[in-house]
This record gives C-alpha cells, structure tokens and sequence, in this order.
C-alpha cells in the first residue's frame, strides 16, 4: 500500500525523508556523490543550485521517484525501475514482456505477504544450508552406527543390547531435503490457495445450476409416481433427462470441443450403469 506524504517542494522532500530515514547531510553527500557544501547550500536555501544527476542520485538512494522529490506527487513510491534494479535477468524480464509469465499472477505472488519468506526458503534449499547440517548429523550417527557393529562382533555378549542401541541411533537420521520441501510445499500452496480466493468462484455457480438441472431432472422423472425407482425407468429416459438438463447450462464457444467429448463418454457411462438396474429389475410373478 502507497504512503501519501503531505506537499513539498524539493527542498522539504529531501530534508522530511532524511529526517525519516535518520540520514545526516554529510551522509547523504558521501553516498549520492554531491559535494557537502553544495548539499548544504541548496538545503538551507542560500543556493539553487542542483542538477538532474543529482536528483535522481538522491531518489535512488531514497527509493523514490524523482516526481515525489519534485512534488508532483504526494506518493513516494516509483513506478518504473530498471531491470538490475530489480534483480531481475533480461530472461525474466523478457517472459514477463512477452507473455511467457501471466504478469497478474507474477504480481499477486510478489504482493503475498509470504512470499518473502517463501523465497527465503526456497533459497536456502538452493544453498544447501539446512541439507549440509543434516549430511553432518546424518554421518555422526552413521560413524556412531558402525562403532556399535564393531562393538557387537568384538563383544558378542553385548550384541543383544547393541542390536537396540544401534536401532536407535539409526532412527535418528533424517532424510536430506524432506522436511524443507515439505516447508516449500506448505508455504506455496497456502499463496496459490489466498490467490485463488481474490478470483472469481464459478465452480460455486455451476454447482447452483447443477444441482437445479438435476432437480429438474428428478421432478420429471417422478411426475407420475411418488416415489423415484430407478428400477422402473428405461435408461434411455434417465440418461436424456438428465443431458436435456446439461444441455441447458451454457459452455463457453471455445471449451465446447473438450465439454462434447466429456458428455458423451458421461452418457455412454450413465447408459451402461442404468441399463444394469434395468437388468436387475425382478421378474414380474407369473401366472398360475
């Protein structure tokens, strides 16, 4: 969320962000390269003097666009950066120009507010920083392992109490990169399931009409009796009650072809099932 700063002139701008950020003038001029009397001069008003370079040195160690030091804007916040400023790789940068990356969700991933920490993550499994920990435990209790077997055979007496220990010591190891994959896993399905609560819910709407088509569906097939025996219906009537209902739910032109095809392997399933009940359906008594 953006900060909105109250109005400023260049000056007030960069003397209110160095008191924010706790910053001397004779650090800001070490840092940004202006000499320290010009700083002083142009901040206390005896000097106008101060060039583009040195405004947007000033903006960049601030992390603000040069318009908020201007006072064109009460936001501080930039809207353009450089590529390097980023981090990013001209590759990265490249997939999200052309598409390759759909930048919303790239965005809505960078906004999580745990997506830093999934990233801390994921580059400390990159690093081998938890995993070298584990290797070096891990081989402790290997050493330690094969001391107890050496034990066991120089001392067979104590084999039997050995064989216990050894187990023990064995449980202790733990695989190398289990648990930190597991704590990737977690971290970023809980970002996937927060993004997807911010999207539309249609699954929730096609529920709806589902369960109204096939209300309707029931309604028909029960209008001349009170009670609904599968048994007692043709499957031919089941199987087209229920997709004179389906066909009443609108698809989308271009997920037709794929909907075509489920439905008609849906049919030929419902068929084969309803055509089993009709099989199953008892003989009616014959006469004497």
């Amino acid at each position: 969320m953006e900060q909105a700063w109250l109005p400023g002139k260049l000056r007030e701008r960069i003397t209110d962000l160095s008191k924010d950020k706790k910053v001397s003038q004779v650090k800001l001029a070490e840092i940004t390269g202006i000499s320290r009397s010009k700083l002083s001069r142009f901040l206390s008003g005896k000097s106008d003097s101060i060039s583009h370079d040195d405004i947007i040195a000033i903006a960049h160690y601030f992390k603000v666009s040069t318009d908020f030091l201007l006072g064109e804007t009460d936001a501080p916040d930039r809207k353009n950066y450089d590529i390097e400023e980023l981090g990013l790789t001209v590759q990265a940068a490249r997939n999200l120009y052309i598409g390759r990356a759909n930048p919303e969700i790239v965005s809505q991933m960078l906004e999580h507010p745990s997506f830093g920490d999934l990233t801390s993550k994921i580059k400390i499994f990159k690093d081998g920083i938890i995993s070298s920990e584990i290797a070096t435990q891990n081989q402790v209790y290997a050493s330690l392992a094969e001391l107890i077997t050496q034990h066991a055979k120089s001392i067979p007496e104590d084999k039997a109490a050995s064989m216990d220990v050894l187990q023990t010591v064995k449980a202790l190891s733990q695989p190398l990169f289990r648990s930190e994959i597991d704590s990737i896993q977690t971290s970023f399905m809980q970002i996937i399931q927060d993004i997807k609560k911010t999207g539309p819910q249609p699954h929730v709407q096609a529920k709806a009409i589902t369960k109204k088509a096939m209300q309707n569906m029931t309604d028909t097939l029960t209008k001349s009796q009170n009670i609904l025996d599968l048994q007692q219906i043709t499957p031919d009537a089941v199987v087209e009650g229920i997709f004179n209902q389906l066909a009443a739910i609108p698809v989308p032109e271009a997920l037709k072809p794929e909907t075509d095809t489920v439905l008609q392997r849906l049919r030929d399933d419902l068929y084969d099932y309803f055509s089993i009940l009709n099989k199953a359906k008892p003989e009616p008594p014959h006469d004497k």
